[in-house]
């Protein structure tokens, strides 16, 4: 049993009710693919070929820091066609990070990106960096996880989950070696 949800319940969203969790017409994303962590010197052409070949598009939600060391990459990104938003500058864990410094690199990360969207990582955020980020970015959570970055979801269980996916799901991948290499094995 994985230590996460697979498909978000209703009742966990009202911790952030003014995130978006599903697709709606009158939001900023438009697309259900959303890829975090990146961009990643390897894994971010494997991604880019991959939605390509499928002709999707992806919003990337990208670390400062990480942008600014693969700047390249940001613009492949771009070119593609694809929405880049705001992953912090660093991959700060809300839960373990004071409101000021997790702001202070939330805006850090939106100064590099120059993104109003914006997905705080591991989707944690105590109540003050909530109603601070919410007033500063439209902020994109994800109603479905298939579980890419899981050592113990092998590309079977990764392609029947992905198989389960909903018209209005926000869809969270990762860019990383690891998941997009599973993500390949799956047809």
């Amino acid at each position: 049993m994985p230590s996460y949800f697979v498909r978000i319940p209703s009742l966990l969203r009202s911790v952030y009710p003014k995130a978006n969790w599903v697709l709606t017409p009158d939001k900023n994303l438009c697309t259900q693919w959303t890829i975090d962590d990146g961009p990643d010197p390897v894994s971010t052409e494997l991604w880019l070929s991959y939605l390509s070949q499928r002709r999707l598009t992806a919003t990337f939600f990208l670390n400062g820091v990480k942008c600014l060391r693969y700047p390249e990459l940001v613009e492949a990104i771009r070119s593609e066609g694809h929405l880049i938003g705001n992953h912090g500058y660093d991959h700060l864990d809300g839960w373990k990070t004071s409101t000021s410094r997790f702001i202070e690199n939330f805006q850090r990360g939106r100064d590099i990106t120059q993104s109003d969207l914006f997905r705080p990582p591991f989707g944690r955020m105590t109540p003050g960096q909530y109603i601070k980020a919410v007033q500063m970015s439209s902020l994109i959570m994800w109603s479905f996880m298939p579980g890419d970055f899981d050592r113990n979801v092998p590309a079977e269980l990764l392609r029947s989950r992905l198989s389960e996916v909903r018209k209005n799901d926000i869809i969270v991948l990762h860019d990383s070696p690891f998941a997009v290499r599973k993500l390949l094995k799956s047809p």
